[in-house]
């Protein structure tokens, strides 16, 4: 199973979403949106150009996630996270799917998932689950073993700053 096939397999299984295909490129990009709202949270996007992304020459597949302001800057400093293609630059990511690892995107999936959610009290309903938002990402397992996407963000909040 290719890196591509894993992010669709886990954002229908941990997210309860499949993708979306509403562009008339014959079902060469998805998106992936809410159900509630129909807000996005993951777009992914084949055959965008390198020097789009300022990475180089040639083309690669991305995903575009929402991230919060406050984090994306670290977010940029992951391999083969850049800022978005195609959309607001302080508000989305767009990761090149041959240069990120799985544990990443899933992490950023999850961070988008609930940026996006619709608001309904802080209280959700997946897969026959009630609970807040925080119970439902905390209880998200991530490959690797980790839990959520908060142990993404201590990665880099922890370093020293240099100046």
């Amino acid at each position: 199973m290719n890196l591509t096939e894993k992010l669709f397999s886990f954002i229908a299984d941990k997210l309860d979403t499949d993708p979306d295909y509403p562009f008339s490129d014959g079902g060469k990009n998805a998106v992936f949106r809410h159900r509630g709202n129909g807000k996005w949270f993951a777009v992914f996007l084949r055959g965008v150009p390198r020097a789009k992304l300022g990475c180089g020459e040639g083309k690669t597949d991305v995903v575009n996630f929402k991230c919060d302001p406050l984090f994306s800057g670290s977010a940029r400093e992951l391999p083969g996270v850049y800022p978005a293609y195609h959309m607001n630059k302080e508000h989305w990511v767009s990761v090149a799917l041959d240069e990120a690892d799985e544990e990443t995107l899933c992490a950023l999936a999850c961070m988008s998932n609930d940026l996006t959610f619709p608001n309904g009290g802080g209280r959700v309903e997946t897969k026959g689950e009630t609970g807040t938002r925080a119970d439902r990402i905390n209880a998200r397992a991530l490959p690797g073993g980790r839990r959520g996407y908060a142990d993404l963000s201590l990665i880099h909040i922890s370093e020293p700053t240099r100046l």
